[in-house]
Formats: C-alpha cells, structure tokens, sequence
C-alpha cells in the first residue's frame, strides 16, 4: 500500500465504479501501482473498500485461466472506461 496521502476523487468516478460492481461489467482501466507503475487491463470490479484512509477498488484479474483479486487505489485509477 503507498504511503502517499490519499487525493479523494470525483464523486461522479465513485458512481461509474458503484454501477459497474452492481452489473457485472468489466472496466477497461489504466493504474498505477504503489512502485508508480502503469497498468492496463480489462478488470471486472468486485467491491470498493476504505483501508488505511485511501479509497480502493476491489478487482478480479484474468491471467490466462488463473484470476486473482487485487486493491487498485482510486486516486491512482488514470482512466476507466
């Protein structure tokens, strides 16, 4: 987990993530990792969740046929579609 303050965001982003758990949906998403690493990959997003007074977006990631669960903070989502 980074040790950078937390940077609320829009309430608006909050809601595309709300309805995408609600439906099932898969999120075409751009991150960065605690190392300041770009990611890039469809996700299917589980639940969100607060720990440590950050934000974060709970998501399945495929890799081949394994997947694995995964916190992707929300102030370090750079886009989500």
């Amino acid at each position: 987990m980074s040790d950078e303050k937390y940077q609320p965001i829009a309430c608006s982003d909050y809601d595309i993530y709300e309805i995408a758990i609600m439906r099932h949906e898969k999120l075409d998403l751009h991150w960065l990792d605690d190392r300041g690493i770009e990611h890039h990959q469809e996700v299917t997003p589980v639940n969100l969740k607060i720990s440590c007074a950050a934000e974060y977006l709970v998501v399945e990631l495929r890799h081949g046929d394994k997947s694995s669960l995964s916190d992707i903070r929300l102030d370090k989502i750079i886009k989500a579609t």
